[in-house]
C-alpha cells in the first residue's frame, strides 16, 4: 500500500513537471519573432486612386531564421508589387513574401502598391498582414485603415477677356469662359486695320508674355484680362520741310543726318514718335515762309539746323549704338 502511494507521488509530480515544461515552451514559442510595422499613404483617397503601402519588419531572434510575410487587402482592389528582396513571392490574393534566411537583428522592406476600385463605395477599407517566423505568427502593426471618400469635383475658375478699340481677342474670344485649375489657355489678339496691338493688362501674373499679341495664361485663380490697342503711327515723309527750306535741297547731306537720327531715335519711342508726328502737322506752314525769305533761310540753317545736325553728328557713336 505504501509503495502504491510512493508511485502515486511520484507519478504526480513527473505530470506536473510535464505540464510546467508544457507552458513553458508556450511561453516561449508565444514570444515575438518579429517586430513588423505598415505605413500606408496617402489614408484617404477617391474611387480609382492609387495606395502606396510599405511593410518594415525587423528578425528579433538571436540567430538567422526563414521568414514570411503575408498581407490580406479588401476585395477587389488591384495590386502591384513593388520593390523588395524576398527570396520567393506569390502573387495571391493574399500576396505572400518569403526570404528563405534572415540574418539576427536585419531588417526587410516591402512595398507595393493598391488601386482602389472606380466603383468602391465610400467607407473606411482595412490591410491585414502577419510575418511568420520560428513557427509565430506576428501581427503587423502600424496603419491599417484607408478612408474613401467620394471624389471631389475638379476646381474651376472663371476667365473675363475684353479689348479696347482697334482689335479684338480671337482666341478664345472675349467674354467669361471657365476653366479647370491649372489649365493653360492660348491668347490670341488681332490687330484692326490701322491699329497696333500693345500688350495685355489685367491679372496677368501667370501669363507667360503680357507684351505678345500670341500668348498663354495659366488658370490658378478667376482671371479679368484686356487686350489694349492704339493706332498705327503714321509713316514720316521722307524728308524733313525745315530743313529743305534751310538748304534749298531735299538731297542736302545735312538732312540724310537728320533723318537717320529721326529714324533711328525718335521713331524708337512712343515720345519720339509723337514729336515727329506733331513736327510734320505744323512744319509745312513754316517751311513755306522760311523759302520765300532767303534772309530767314540763312539765319534758319546757320543759327538752327546747323548746330542740331552738329550735335547729331558728334554723338553719333552713342545714339547709333
Amino acid at each position: 500500500m505504501r509503495n502504491r502511494n510512493i508511485i502515486t507521488v511520484f507519478a504526480s509530480a513527473m505530470i506536473a513537471v510535464m505540464l510546467l515544461l508544457s507552458l513553458l515552451s508556450v511561453a516561449i514559442a508565444a514570444a515575438p519573432t518579429a517586430d513588423a510595422s505598415r505605413t500606408i499613404g496617402p489614408k484617404v483617397v477617391g474611387p480609382g486612386e492609387e495606395v502606396e503601402v510599405t511593410v518594415v519588419f525587423k528578425n528579433l531572434l538571436a540567430e538567422p531564421k526563414a521568414f514570411a510575410l503575408k498581407e490580406v487587402y479588401p476585395d477587389g482592389w488591384t495590386f502591384t508589387r513593388g520593390t523588395d528582396t524576398a527570396s520567393a513571392f506569390k502573387a495571391g490574393p493574399p500576396p505572400e513574401w518569403v526570404w528563405f534566411v534572415v540574418e539576427a537583428g536585419a531588417t526587410k522592406n516591402v512595398t507595393y502598391t493598391l488601386t482602389v476600385p472606380v466603383d468602391a463605395e465610400v467607407g473606411n477599407y482595412t490591410i491585414e498582414g502577419t510575418v511568420t517566423g520560428a513557427e509565430v505568427e506576428n501581427p503587423v502593426g502600424g496603419d491599417t485603415t484607408i478612408t474613401v471618400e467620394e471624389e471631389a469635383p475638379p476646381v474651376e475658375y472663371d476667365l473675363t477677356i475684353s479689348s479696347t478699340a482697334g482689335g479684338s481677342v480671337t482666341t478664345p474670344g472675349e467674354g467669361t469662359f471657365s476653366y479647370g485649375e491649372g489649365t493653360p489657355v492660348g491668347l490670341v489678339a488681332t490687330a484692326a486695320e490701322g491699329y497696333d496691338f500693345v500688350n495685355w493688362t489685367g491679372d496677368v501674373g501667370t501669363m507667360t508674355n503680357r507684351n505678345a499679341a500670341a500668348t498663354t495664361i495659366i488658370m490658378n485663380g478667376d482671371y479679368s484680362i484686356t487686350a489694349n490697342f492704339e493706332q498705327e503711327a503714321p509713316t514720316p515723309p521722307s524728308f524733313c520741310f525745315i530743313a529743305t527750306a534751310a538748304y534749298g535741297t531735299p538731297t542736302a547731306k545735312q538732312i540724310d543726318i537728320l533723318r537717320e537720327f529721326r529714324d533711328t531715335v525718335l521713331l524708337k519711342s512712343t515720345v519720339g514718335s509723337r514729336l515727329v508726328a506733331l513736327y510734320y502737322r505744323t512744319s509745312p506752314p513754316i517751311a513755306d515762309f522760311i523759302a520765300r525769305h532767303e534772309l530767314v533761310r540763312t539765319l534758319v540753317r546757320e543759327l538752327l539746323v546747323d548746330p542740331i545736325v552738329w550735335v547729331i553728328q558728334a554723338t553719333g557713336d552713342m545714339w547709333r549704338n
